[in-house]
């Protein structure tokens, strides 16, 4: 672990602390242009994120219209009713992605697919780098206004998806 990501994980509250838990709970209101160009208006509005810490697993609901949410692990994105009935299921949800442009609309697992794996990295950052496979390089510090800003490049293992790989 650099010192950048020590520094990190401890102003975070640690390791001991972040291993201790298993889970956590976040309710959430995500919108913003994209979604409208993605023919996904208000669809992840008031929507509760259950999400596990030690591996990729999320579950977040409703989604779309009320009794519906998707589970999101090992590879599979799900879209379920209430009682867990299966509407909808895509192994391997990046490779749908191929060929799409910003103006491309999405279906209903193209848009969970998208805020379960983004919210899944964001809320389990800065710990999220200390699993094995993640690779981590503090780079040149930038200057901006009088201040070092100290930069951390972190690589993903292939395993966990994201966004991009650096």
């Amino acid at each position: 672990m650099t010192s950048l990501l020590n520094e990190a994980v401890e102003a975070h509250g640690g390791l001991a602390r972040w291993n201790a838990i298993t889970g956590l709970e976040a309710e959430l209101s995500i919108t913003g242009a994209i979604w409208h160009v993605k023919s996904k208006p208000d669809f992840f509005k008031n929507v509760t994120l259950h999400a596990a810490t030690q591996k990729q697993h999320v579950v977040l609901s409703p989604v779309g219209a009320s009794g519906r949410h998707t589970v999101f692990q090992d590879d599979t994105l799900a879209l379920k009713t209430a009682a867990g009935e299966v509407l909808e299921r895509r192994k391997n949800p990046e490779s749908s992605y191929v060929g799409q442009t910003l103006q491309t609309p999405w279906d209903d697992l193209h848009g969970a697919f998208f805020a379960t794996s983004a919210l899944w990295t964001y809320f389990t950052a800065p710990f999220l780098y200390t699993y094995p496979g993640f690779q981590t390089e503090e780079v040149e510090p930038r200057h901006e206004n009088g201040e070092v800003w100290r930069g951390l490049q972190v690589t993903f293992p292939e395993h966990v998806h994201s966004h991009t790989r650096h």
